[in-house]
């Protein structure tokens, strides 16, 4: 296990290599020498250099290819509606060429109704910038000029981004309207009046906004509304560092940066920091001055167009791509303590109610083929990330992991469901029987018919393992400190290319597994679905993975007719027959099948059969 080239000729982990190419070889690693492997991984960990990344939005970021005169070579969609182009810096084109680093200036960008908003440029020559995640359209130019440079901007002045971050969050029209008024102007006054309201209905809107977004204050919805509106930043995500090296500011400055644009008062940061109002509020000064912001609303805004840069900067091992919006429905319910329970609603309104219950190895983000099936049988699809998974915030219970995570996942359903009027529903789960068992047991009210398609048995002592991920979840019940430090591993290193290649080891010998992999739509959702990981976004994972290990066998539940469990004849991570032995003490009277010329794949590959089933179609 020599670690000294961490990666292979392809760009994946030489630890993950060695997973997907001898999987036989770790398993029985992981069942004599199980800890080990703790200190091979640990080890590969301190010598990685890759980082978390993010998930864009593409149009709230404008991107252009500049020749060495300063002339648009190309240029995204976005860059050319924020007209930027005007406020190109020739000098700093010059000294991009010339510098091993990005050269960042702020800008002031007129706007189409003659106002103007503060902005950032970053340039950096085309070597520099071929580690950032810059549309493929930038990065793939057939003629690169000599001396060329990427010229990377945030476009929070254009409204479809902020708007968008609005509906996540379930604002009306009028809510909308007041926030982006607001968020331009920085008054309330000033947003009453632009839009024609009485000052007491611009107030009560943008109350109900505060509320809806889980804020108490402008400053801290602006920061919640810009940084959603980027798409998925993450976790390490942080301005600090350039307001120093770029502004001049000083730690202390940052920090009340920081704390205003989160919605503190300046009496509150003050006090936070250890100082006087007065040095606080000279303090504050400089900071406006510096940014050319004048108040605490535009600061949070600009301090998300940092935070973003900085992520965007910072990008290397490979990119997680830009955002499908139109595949990507987002909504946003608040738990009564305010963290966010992400969901993704396919519709249509007037289709009766099915669930899709993700995966512990991807997000809610759902296959076309088979959200496309449920739509042909009359369903609307609805899927929710799970506590700590894609766009869900953890609970915080799940950080010792010493709760149920399936029961914190129940609780999350049973609050959306209760809080969206939604009712009894139908459910699919590719995998996830923990999941129902323990809705089940709390809201029996809430489900209908259950299809789950090759449920996991519990990871026990003695059970056969099949594969790379056979191995991991040997490793895993050996010695559990491997689960965080193998997501780590994973997350950081993904992307699609070495997701693909990672798939097709793991799913050789199974026939329809591997074609599905020749199959773009299905790899694409393969890895929209599991890319949030590379945010580091893992606890959700962590925790069940844990569950798997830690847990204890199902009750058995009589009488559940309704639930339907599809098991693939070549899945590859667990044998149909053991499955069919454990699910079936669990739930003895309820109908399994072996469908056959499925894999692990099945609920993609074999979308309408699956979505006949929830119906209760027999073939």
């Amino acid at each position: 296990m020599d670690n000294e080239n961490r990666f292979d000729g392809d760009g994946m982990p030489s630890e993950l290599e060695q997973w997907f190419a001898q999987p036989d070889a770790m398993l029985q690693l992981a069942t004599s020498w199980p800890h080990q492997l703790d200190d091979w991984l640990t080890d590969s960990i301190a010598r990685s250099d890759t980082g978390n990344r993010a998930v864009w939005d593409p149009e709230a970021l404008g991107v252009a290819v500049l020749d060495a005169a300063g002339f648009v070579v190309a240029a995204s969609q976005s860059f050319v509606a924020e007209n930027a182009a005007q406020s190109i810096d020739l000098d700093a084109v010059i000294a991009a060429t010339r510098s091993r680093t990005a050269i960042i200036k702020p800008v002031s960008l007129e706007q189409n109704d003659g106002r103007h908003h503060s902005a950032l440029f970053a340039y950096a020559s085309f070597q520099v910038a071929q580690h950032w995640q810059i549309p493929a359209a930038m990065a793939d130019l057939k003629s690169i000029p000599p001396g060329a440079v990427v010229l990377l901007t945030t476009v929070m002045s254009l409204p479809q981004p902020l708007r968008r971050a609005c509906q996540a969050f379930a604002l009306t029209d009028l809510q909308q309207r007041v926030v982006l008024s607001t968020i331009r102007s920085g008054s309330i006054k000033l947003a009453a009046s632009e839009l024609d309201l009485a000052y007491a209905t611009a107030r009560e809107a943008l109350s109900q906004a505060f509320a809806k977004t889980g804020t108490n204050g402008l400053s801290a919805m602006v920061s919640v509304l810009a940084q959603t509106a980027f798409g998925v930043l993450p976790n390490s995500a942080d301005a600090d560092a350039l307001l120093v090296d770029i502004w001049g500011l000083s730690e202390r400055q940052a920090a009340i940066a920081g704390l205003l644009a989160e919605g503190f008062s300046r009496a509150d940061a003050a006090r936070l920091l250890g100082i006087s109002l007065a040095v606080a509020k000279k303090e504050i000064s400089f900071v406006f001055t510096k940014l050319n912001v004048s108040s605490a609303p535009m600061l949070s805004r600009m301090l998300a167009e940092i935070m973003a840069l900085s992520v965007m900067m910072d990008a290397t091992g490979g990119s997680l791509g830009l955002m499908h919006i139109q595949m990507e429905p987002l909504r946003f319910v608040l738990r009564e303590d305010g963290t966010r329970i992400a969901l993704s609603d396919y519709g249509p309104a007037s289709g009766e109610t099915c669930f899709i219950v993700h995966s512990s190895m991807t997000t809610r983000l759902a296959s076309r083929h088979l959200v496309r099936s449920l739509q042909a049988e009359g369903f609307r699809p609805i899927a929710i990330d799970r506590p700590g998974f894609g766009m869900s915030d953890p609970v915080a219970s799940d950080e010792t992991f010493d709760s149920d995570p399936f029961m914190l996942a129940a609780l999350d359903h049973a609050f959306v469901a209760d809080r969206l009027k939604l009712g009894r529903a139908n459910f699919i789960m590719r995998g996830g029987g923990r999941f129902i068992i323990a809705l089940d047991s709390i809201r029996p009210d809430l489900i209908g018919r259950v299809v789950i398609a090759n449920p996991d048995p519990q990871t026990e002592p003695g059970g056969s393992r099949r594969g790379p991920f056979g191995a991991f979840k040997e490793a895993y019940l050996r010695n559990p400190t491997v689960i965080m430090l193998m997501a780590r591993i994973i997350a950081s290193s993904l992307s699609k290319e070495r997701m693909r290649r990672m798939l097709d080891r793991a799913f050789r010998g199974s026939p329809p597994d591997e074609a599905a992999m020749q199959d773009e739509e299905i790899v694409e959702d393969l890895f929209r679905a599991g890319r949030m990981f590379g945010t580091g976004k893992i606890s959700g994972y962590v925790a069940e993975q844990i569950a798997f290990t830690r847990g204890t066998r199902p009750q058995t539940i009589q009488g559940k007719t309704d639930w339907h469990i599809l098991l693939g004849e070549h899945d590859t991570l667990h044998d149909p027959a053991e499955v069919r032995n454990y699910w079936g003490a669990a739930l003895p009277d309820s109908p399994f099948e072996t469908v056959k010329g499925a894999g692990r794949l099945l609920a993609m590959t074999h979308s309408a059969l699956v979505a006949r089933r929830v119906r209760g179609h027999p073939d």
